[in-house]
């Protein structure tokens, strides 16, 4: 260790003595192009995604899906099975059934009341009709006014059997008419919970992972697959907390994939997500691309550069030229000096120099 480290001092102590006997002329000051930009890396993810989860508990009986498929919102994917809600169904149905037997023609419970109700109608019409012809007779002397008197209660007490006959026959109609309701509120309950096992696609997307397979036992609010819309991919990116500042929704984004050697994407800062990682100290940008990307796969790794500032045509020198306190080591009209510059843009390897300098000054290591 001693003998590594005496080497590198060597080293370092060659280089300072040559550097201080040889103040090497650089490049002049150069007119360029040059873009500021924030380095970010992240992945491909699609636009909208979302893990699939089962509403109920039970065994997972078909996978109507493969990982790639292309679904339409609707699309059953996965059918989960369980006694309890096929019981529950049958038993529901059954007593549906027999609601509905209850309250329509031939009705057992309604058939009785029904000809209750017939026969004191008749009876009510036939005790009205005999009173109407007791009222002529009266009134000739024909009976005597306590036989009328009796004719006529019978026929009021007729009249309020009928009532009580038709009343009870509309209460019973009516308790029947909300046992059927309740009955098919129970049907379609254990309808939707057993077609809470057919699980269906939310969104138009495309099948990106699936977690279980046929036979697996599937709890309720279990992850089952991984969904997303492939049409419209967004660029998620981390950059780090020192940059944020700098990060612009609507800036320009230059992409550039593992998968696509030598390409670069264009994309648009489309949202800056304010929560900061602790574990990588970084924030989460997304983009959007300008232009679908040529491939349609999940998590693929990208490397980017944000724009922050472009300029044209500006005075430039090397980023190794600048000294501490933004300063330059020259040499004009012959005289080497040390001289205070303004910096502007700046990238990895070149700055902006905005006063201080001039073209025709040499520039000195």
């Amino acid at each position: 260790m001693i003998r590594n480290n005496s080497i590198i001092a060597l080293t370092i102590s060659i280089l300072s003595f040559a550097s201080c006997g040889n103040q090497e002329k650089e490049d002049l000051p150069t007119k360029r192009d040059l873009a500021e930009v924030v380095y970010a890396s992240g992945n491909i993810y699609p636009e909208d995604e979302y893990k699939v989860f089962s509403n109920v508990t039970g065994f997972l009986e078909q996978v109507l899906i493969n990982e790639g498929d292309t679904l339409d919102a609707g699309d059953i994917m996965f059918l989960i099975g369980g006694p309890n809600r096929k019981s529950e169904t049958q038993a529901t149905t059954l007593a549906l059934g027999i609601a509905e037997e209850n309250l329509g023609k031939g009705s057992p419970f309604l058939a009785q009341l029904e000809q209750k109700y017939l026969n004191a109608k008749s009876k009510a019409t036939n005790d009205s009709i005999n009173l109407s012809r007791y009222n002529g007779l009266v009134k000739t002397g024909a009976v005597s006014q306590s036989e009328y008197d009796r004719i006529k209660l019978q026929s009021e007490t007729s009249q309020r059997d009928e009532q009580s006959a038709l009343d009870q026959l509309n209460a019973q109609k009516r308790t029947l008419e909300v046992e059927l309701a309740n009955a098919r509120n129970r049907f379609n309950q254990a309808i939707n919970n057993f077609g809470d096992g057919s699980i269906k696609s939310a969104i138009n997307g495309r099948v990106f992972e699936i977690y279980k397979q046929t036979g697996d036992y599937i709890h309720q609010n279990e992850a089952i697959a991984l969904i997303g819309s492939g049409n419209k991919p967004v660029a998620r990116l981390s950059i780090d907390e020192a940059d944020l500042a700098l990060v612009k929704v609507g800036q320009k984004v230059y992409i550039q994939l593992d998968a696509l050697p030598g390409k670069t994407l264009l994309a648009t800062v489309k949202k800056i997500y304010p929560k900061l990682n602790k574990a990588e100290q970084s924030f989460r940008v997304d983009a959007n691309f300008d232009e679908i990307p040529p491939v349609d796969l999940y998590g693929l790794n990208i490397e980017a550069n944000i724009l922050i500032k472009e300029a044209k045509n500006i005075l430039t020198i090397p980023r190794k030229s600048l000294l501490a306190g933004d300063s330059v080591a020259i040499k004009r009209d012959g005289k080497e000096m040390k001289v205070k510059v303004e910096t502007g843009v700046s990238d990895l390897s070149f700055v902006e120099i905005r006063k201080g300098i001039l073209e025709t000054d040499e520039l000195i290591k």
